[in-house]
């Protein structure tokens, strides 16, 4: 992001993905970059990235959050796993303290 009136770059965004659209939200303190299946969003003022929604057939989908906080449908979440080293874990919604129901309203809330 530039300042119009300087032309100063305040903030730089590395996406590490190809993007599509991107469009400014919440007040314009939340950008969303779109890719083929997943929308990521980010905060303007720090460049960090707030979380992933990742879009399936069938209107399933999957979200989480970079300190592993996660929600979506439930084919969506049992299309995902982690890796922790090298093994994958099976996220569980039961008595999972990670799994957050509206998360994806709860980071989009909170700016």
């Amino acid at each position: 992001f530039w300042d119009i009136n300087s032309g100063i770059q305040i903030q730089k965004i590395e996406s590490g993905h190809e993007v599509s659209e991107v469009v400014l939200l919440s007040n314009e303190n939340i950008l969303a970059s779109a890719s083929e299946n997943s929308i990521r969003f980010w905060d303007i003022a720090t460049g960090l990235r707030l979380g992933e929604l990742v879009l399936f057939e069938d209107r399933d989908w999957f979200i989480f959050t970079t300190d592993g906080r996660f929600d979506g449908t439930l084919k969506g979440i049992k299309s995902v796993h982690y890796v922790d080293h090298l093994k994958p874990v099976i996220l569980e919604t039961n008595n999972n303290p990670l799994y957050k129901p509206g998360l994806l309203r709860n980071v989009l809330s909170d700016y």
